[in-house]
């Protein structure tokens, strides 16, 4: 089962790379540093589970309640005993180690799926119930397998001075993907990554940044990349989003293998990709 996770608060961030390096199911696809953040992000259907922080936010029945109704449960962390402990929060030390941590999340995520979900709404703010039939935004299976490295990979690129590669290529993609295509969308603009602000992703940390840094570490694949990858719901599907480096001077981390190897798992996850380019990129033929 893959569990898309969220964390909240600078000691939850700093288990991602732990949580990475275990390659299970528990999958960081966002770090908040706010609370409305964290409640934004829950409530489009993101993410299972968020890890929070000592001291990130005060922990109560009524924040339980509220991501349990958006079908997100919460990972504690603490410095200490807890008194009185709130019903639904699972409680790990914050000195328990990344494997630690990610039994914790898949019992906490196990509890909830065998417990009746809450239907209704807390309060405006609150997602509305969706029919049963409708497709679910998250995927609680094993992930896509690794098929065939057959799939099309589009590169979305203009001069400098040329405006809109990036309204094109996500027009592209949601075209594509309301015809019944599997697409990925890239943001490989290595000046002005802006894709997870126009689909409002507020994603702080870079899909694409941490799609690399897997593939760095070998095994890389198809199913490994669709769980890093975002989904997003749009008119008559779903499509996948590597959200991008906003800023430049943190280009140079990604190394250009771990980037084709991204590139190349991408050809084996959907059938097409689409890659928005920086204008300094300039196309070659062979």
């Amino acid at each position: 089962m893959n569990i898309p996770v969220i964390t909240l608060g600078s000691l939850a961030n700093a288990f991602v790379p732990g949580l990475e390096q275990l390659r299970g199911p528990v999958t960081v696809v966002r770090r908040c540093e706010e609370l409305a953040e964290l409640m934004a992000a829950c409530q489009t259907g993101l993410a299972r589970a968020a890890i929070i922080a000592p001291g990130a936010v005060e922990l109560t029945a009524s924040l339980a309640d509220r991501l349990r109704f958006a079908g997100v449960v919460i990972v504690a962390l603490t410095d200490g005993p807890i008194a009185p402990a709130i019903e639904g929060i699972e409680y790990v030390a914050s000195t328990a180690g990344p494997a630690t941590l990610a039994d914790a999340v898949s019992r906490a995520v196990e509890r909830f799926d065998a417990s009746a979900r809450p239907r209704g709404s807390l309060a405006y703010a609150d997602p509305l119930d969706v029919p049963e039939a409708a497709p679910s935004p998250i995927d609680t299976g094993h992930g896509p397998a690794d098929g065939p490295a057959d799939g099309r990979v589009v590169a979305v690129w203009g001069p400098a001075g040329g405006p809109g590669r990036t309204t094109v290529a996500i027009n592209m993609a949601a075209e594509l993907a309301a015809a019944g295509t599997s697409v990925l969308l890239v943001d490989a603009d290595t000046y002005g990554a802006s894709i997870g602000a126009s689909l409002g992703l507020l994603d702080e940390s870079a899909g694409l940044a941490q799609a690399c840094r897997i593939a760095d570490q070998g095994g890389f694949g198809g199913a490994v990349l669709g769980r890093t990858a975002v989904s997003v719901a749009i008119k008559g599907g779903r499509l996948r989003v590597l959200t991008g480096i906003t800023r430049p001077d943190r280009w140079p981390e990604l190394r250009p293998a771990a980037l084709g190897r991204v590139l190349e798992a991408a050809r084996s996850l959907a059938e097409v990709t689409i890659v928005d380019c920086g204008f300094c990129i300039r196309p070659t033929r062979n």
